[in-house]
Formats: C-alpha cells, sequence, structure tokens
C-alpha cells in the first residue's frame, strides 16, 4: 500500500497523522479537545527542533472556577524496523525540545500582563482551530485576558511510532492491541 501512495516524508506524515488521529478518537467527558500542528503555531516558529502535533486538553473544573490544561506534544515516525532505534531518540529529542518551548512560554506566568499576553495568545491559537458548541464557548471566554480563573498548564510527551516494514514484538512494551504497543521514555511518566 505504501508503495503505491508513492515514496516521501509528505505521505509518510500523512498516514502517521491519520493512524494518531484514528487512534485517539476517544472523546474524554467534560473536555474540551484540539488538535494542532506544531509548525503552524506561533510558539514553535524557530528553527530548532520540534514535534509534529499538540494535542491540547483543556479541563473546566466549575466548582473552583480553575482551568487544568494539557499540551501533550505528540512526535509521529512511520519507519522501517531498521531505523527504529535511531528515529525513537530521535523523537525523544524533538519532544524534548517542544516541552522546552511550551514550559518557557506558559510554564512561568509571573506577572499579569504576561498572563494576559499568553493567554490571550492561547485564546487566538484555540479560536483559530475549530468551531465550538456553544457550552464550549462560555468555558473558552474563561480563558481570555483579565480571568479570575486559576489556569495550570500539563506538559506531556508522546512519541508515535509506526513500523511498516514487517510485524515484531517489542518485549519491553505493553501490548495494547495486535500490533499496537506502548512504551514509556522516561522513568515514572504516565504512558500514552
Amino acid at each position: 500500500v505504501l508503495r503505491s501512495l508513492g515514496a516521501g516524508k509528505f505521505m509518510h506524515e500523512l498516514l502517521s497523522i491519520y493512524l494518531t488521529l484514528k487512534n485517539n478518537q476517544q472523546t474524554i467527558k467534560d473536555t474540551i479537545q484540539i488538535w494542532s500542528a506544531c509548525d503552524e503555531l506561533d510558539w514553535f516558529r524557530t528553527k530548532s527542533k520540534r514535534p509534529d502535533l499538540l494535542h491540547t486538553i483543556i479541563e473546566p473544573d466549575l466548582d473552583n472556577r480553575k482551568f487544568n490544561i494539557t499540551l501533550r506534544l505528540v512526535e509521529l515516525k512511520l519507519i522501517h524496523r531498521q531505523s527504529y532505534e535511531q528515529e525513537s531518540k530521535d523523537a525523544l529529542t524533538q519532544l524534548d525540545a517542544g516541552v522546552e518551548t511550551l514550559q518557557k512560554y506558559f510554564g512561568h506566568l509571573d506577572t499579569m500582563l504576561d498572563k494576559d499576553n499568553r493567554l490571550e495568545s492561547f485564546y487566538k491559537h484555540l479560536m483559530h482551530n475549530r468551531a465550538y458548541t456553544s457550552e464550549e464557548l462560555i468555558y473558552m471566554r474563561q480563558l481570555r485576558m483579565g480571568t479570575d480563573w486559576t489556569i495550570e498548564f500539563k506538559f506531556e510527551k508522546q512519541a508515535d511510532v509506526y513500523v511498516y516494514s514487517h510485524d515484531d514484538q517489542f518485549v519491553d512494551k505493553k501490548l495494547i492491541t495486535a500490533g499496537h504497543y506502548q512504551g514509556c521514555y522516561e522513568e515514572g511518566q504516565v504512558c500514552n
């Protein structure tokens, strides 16, 4: 099938995006989820390494007037089995660079001016990304400048590495479904 699509990184990228979105179709109750290409985000406009996707998960906590926002960076690889080790290390490098960038931008909102500027940028990103239900829009308005809600950002990393050359068993990883394994790169990390 891959040969019929043609050679090149574009097809590999497109197919890996499709597989990742398909594997992550579940919706988490009472959350707002947004998928973005990191290449399109202002926060990643440098020439440094960066991951492929940003999966934003917004959990409003009405009782405490708080937003828990998970910024999950996802690096995608569609590779031949022979390059698995090298490509997995490269994915981790890209994810680490991406988390560092997001932590610089959203990790420390020390002053009200910092908070307002960063939230306005974040809000614009969210509004340009997809359509929202009327209920979601009520929450989204609280993510703007001058909000009195508490906003907490959490940063996560996920590498989705797809091997197209042949079936293989990864004994050091958890089997999710046939051909679908899960592993953690870092000790104590919650695996996605």
